[in-house]
């Protein structure tokens, strides 16, 4: 009866208090060239925590292939708040792909385009955040000079119709008047619209005569980002805590196990002896 309390508790312990991994949830893809005018692709990693975190072994793949883009090298380790860039050669294609980050069977992140101009890139901006924009490259620095993506499918203004309803007046009546509707009229510029889509969701970016947004390149990452990773490290803190508790208790369990064992041992040599 007592071997069965002691298993108990020590697979209660280990399960209660096994610390969970939050670290590999921080990592997002910050930036990536699909088209350079020359040398090869590249895709940017950005670690926005408060924590330095290893990726090596990690999976950088594009869709449709068989063979994984890039398996990242052992021993490669994000610093916080930094970056990291990683050269793929010529797999991102020019005419749209979607980028997967992964860690082992875990999906940590992914973005889709649809079209890419030379020396343009997809980056975040601010770095980390949930908003996609089209850039100058920054390879293993913080986004600028980028052009905020436009909602492909804008509210139509609607038509202005003037009607005149049938009125009757002293027994007389008057005839209703045709409707006039006024058509807006056609705009004077022919746009070239590019597509990109975050996650799933599509976005189109105008790419000539569009409003230009300048990018300060000293902002540093939103508070969306730095919440995170505050509560990322706090978590860790807590794991971290959990797990002492946890050791403490297998360690006694441990030690009553093995008290109640001597224990029965020497009952049984006394009985023996007598």
């Amino acid at each position: 009866m007592p071997k069965k309390v002691v298993y108990s508790v020590v697979l209660v312990s280990f399960l209660l208090f096994h610390p969970p991994v939050f670290a590999d949830t921080i990592i997002v893809i910050n930036e990536l060239l699909p088209m350079p005018s020359s040398g090869n692709d590249w895709v940017e990693l950005y670690n926005p925590s408060q924590n330095d975190i290893d990726v090596s072994g990690w999976i950088l793949d594009d869709e449709g292939t068989s063979s994984d883009m890039l398996k990242i090298p052992d021993n490669t380790i994000i610093a916080k708040q930094s970056f990291k860039l990683f050269h793929v050669s010529n797999r991102l294609n020019k005419n749209g792909d979607t980028i997967y980050l992964k860690n082992g069977a875990s999906e940590i992140d992914k973005y889709q385009y649809t079209t890419s101009d030379t020396d343009v890139t997809f980056g975040r901006y601010p770095d980390g955040s949930d908003n996609w924009n089209t850039c100058s490259p920054t390879p293993e620095s913080t986004n600028s000079n980028c052009e905020v993506i436009v909602d492909p499918n804008p509210t139509p203004t609607p038509q202005s119709t003037t009607s005149q309803t049938t009125s009757s007046t002293s027994g007389k009546s008057k005839s209703p008047s045709p409707s006039t509707k006024v058509s807006p009229s056609p705009t004077s510029k022919t746009q070239n619209s590019k597509t990109a889509s975050v996650l799933g969701s599509s976005r189109t970016q105008e790419s000539t005569k569009s409003p230009v947004t300048e990018i300060n390149s000293s902002a540093s990452p939103t508070p969306s980002a730095e919440s995170k990773a505050e509560e990322s490290s706090n978590r860790i803190k807590i794991a971290g805590a959990v797990a002492g508790s946890g050791a403490i208790i297998m360690g006694l369990s441990a030690g009553l196990y093995f008290w109640f064992r001597r224990k029965s041992v020497s009952e049984k040599e006394e009985s023996g002896n007598n």
